[in-house]
């Protein structure tokens, strides 16, 4: 038995190392796995690089229309985006209130993955008083002012035809333009409710 235990070991010896270099240059195929999809994500507004900065309150010089540069970061320049642009946006109005200018850009223009939004508000369609413009992008929109599920990226300006909120009302909006919700059908002047 010590004879066979011997030619066992010395056999496990030399064919250790011969069984160790075979699997250092071995390799285990597999069929090809397919690499799940890159997520979607949505457009996103490089707001540092917004003109005219987000930190001023936009005005209209000398009559001339108002233009706007909104650089757009794409996750995927070879696929397609859009942008709309509110004025006021009321959401009570919902898919009724459209946008002033919008588009639908197919794919990006030489695959550049940041992409610049240049539009313009013209003067006429602001009219007296202070607004709020609103530039919105997305992959697409389901109604306006409403993303697909990929979500959106949004920046606003406010306007002011004096170029400062001093004119502007503190609570825009809403019934009476005072910020408050109206008073319901059953409250009693007094601030009680009617109904008893």
């Amino acid at each position: 038995m010590r004879r066979g235990a011997r030619i066992a070991a010395a056999l496990a010896c030399a064919v250790a190392p011969v069984s160790a270099a075979l699997a250092a240059v071995s390799c285990v195929l597999t069929e090809p796995v397919d690499l799940p999809a890159k997520p979607h994500r949505h457009p996103t507004i490089l707001h540092g690089a917004v003109a005219p900065p987000l930190s001023s309150v936009v005005s209209v010089v000398d009559g001339t229309d108002r233009q706007f540069a909104v650089p757009v970061q794409l996750d995927d320049p070879t696929q397609g985006y859009a942008w709309a642009v509110f004025i006021d946006y009321e959401p009570s109005l919902g898919a009724t209130h459209s946008p002033i200018q919008g588009n639908t850009v197919v794919g990006a223009e030489g695959n550049a993955d940041i992409q610049v939004i240049n539009f313009g508000v013209l003067q006429s369609s602001l009219g007296p008083g202070c607004h709020r413009i609103e530039l919105i992008v997305a992959l697409s929109f389901v109604v306006p002012h409403v993303a697909d599920p990929y979500g959106a990226d949004s920046v606003s300006w406010f306007y002011s035809p004096a170029g400062d909120v001093s004119g502007c009302s503190i609570f825009e909006g809403g019934i009476g333009a005072d910020g408050a919700f109206p008073p319901s059908a059953d409250a009693s002047p007094d601030g009680g409710s009617s109904a008893r």
